[in-house]
């Protein structure tokens, strides 16, 4: 553990330089533009979430626990949004695949509350945001929705399930057990602003950098692998070995998001 700002707890993970920037571009743009610098400090990324990242990074997958209850997504959606900071499609991909593995074995469907935080960061015709209108789809007919259900969700998400539902391409497989419809690419890198009617994708930025939409768009198969099932042997050209420079990254602990 390390003490962060205004004596906020942090934990500290050490990865091998080369790997981290081959993994995540934004780490990459970190390291580029603080060449010098000896350790970064995210207090807003969370420890679980990033052992998560770390865990993918060495071995192209992670494990993760399914709870029970009703919060059995929220694990999920943590490592989904920090492979999103991370500009990380491959970790972002194999959260996707995550999320339909544990629908597949517990034969849930996203909460009200999750389908908001979905809508709220993931772009229309996201990766993400269509898993979840094609399970709702499959699951009943989705244009027979309660009025509680109606007033608790995005109308955007609403809109979704209409035009899936009334659409000539109907569902015949449960979406689950097809995850490889749902790939993250650079379209689900944009950020999506909630203060407007309608809202509109923008540019995620890293610290002022300058990331433009076609860099974006056209994705980097360097920063990002194209999903959690490639080779973990395979690494950077020229790049990290075990013993290649350590780089040692603090971010919030767990303890603090649940106080």
């Amino acid at each position: 553990m390390v003490s962060g700002s205004d004596d906020q707890t942090m934990e500290e993970f050490t990865l091998h330089k080369g790997i981290a920037m081959h993994r995540s571009a934004t780490i990459q743009q970190m390291c580029l533009m603080n060449p010098d610098a000896k350790e970064f400090k995210r207090p807003e990324w969370r420890a679980s979430a990033f052992n998560m990242f770390m865990q993918w990074a060495y071995q192209g997958r992670f494990y993760i626990a399914f709870p029970e209850g009703p919060d059995h997504y929220d694990p999920l959606l943590k490592v989904y949004l920090l492979g999103k900071d991370l500009q990380a499609t491959g970790l972002m991909t194999c959260t996707i695949q995550e999320m339909c593995r544990y629908s597949d074995k517990r034969r849930t469907l996203f909460s009200n509350a999750q389908i908001k935080q979905i809508y709220a960061c993931s772009p229309p015709a996201g990766a993400l945001r269509r898993l979840v209108v094609d399970q709702y789809v499959f699951n009943g007919d989705a244009t027979q929705i309660d009025s509680n259900t109606e007033a608790s969700v995005p109308k955007q998400f609403l809109g979704d399930l209409t035009r899936r539902a009334l659409g000539k391409e109907k569902i015949k497989d449960d979406p689950c057990t097809r995850p490889e419809n749902y790939i993250a690419k650079g379209l689900d890198l944009l950020e999506v602003q909630t203060n407007d009617a309608n809202p509109q994708p923008r540019v995620a930025s890293v610290n002022s950098s300058a990331t433009t939409l076609s860099t974006l768009l056209a994705g980097s198969s360097r920063a990002n692998p194209p999903s959690c099932t490639n080779d973990p042997r395979s690494l950077p050209s020229g790049g990290a070995r075990p013993g290649a420079q350590d780089l040692p990254f603090s971010v919030g602990s767990d303890e603090e998001s649940d106080a």
